[in-house]
């Protein structure tokens, strides 16, 4: 099975995201917002095809708008 599950937590509220990710797929950027607290999250994947590993690491983006 290519897919793993990881639940993150959100950088600005802490709720808890479920994710399912397909190893198969090349590391990338995401930007998406909480489904809590409704802020935009950058989500950063790193998928290494050898090792069958994925890292994350994520943090709040600020819109810029005051």
């Amino acid at each position: 099975m290519n897919y793993i599950r990881k639940d993150i937590k959100c950088p600005n509220c802490q709720y808890t995201i479920g994710l399912v990710i397909d190893k198969n797929q090349p590391s990338q950027q995401i930007y998406d917002d909480c489904p809590s607290c409704h802020r935009a999250i950058e989500m950063k994947m790193v998928v290494n095809p050898l090792t069958q590993s994925v890292n994350f690491s994520f943090d709040s983006v600020e819109d810029g708008l005051f």
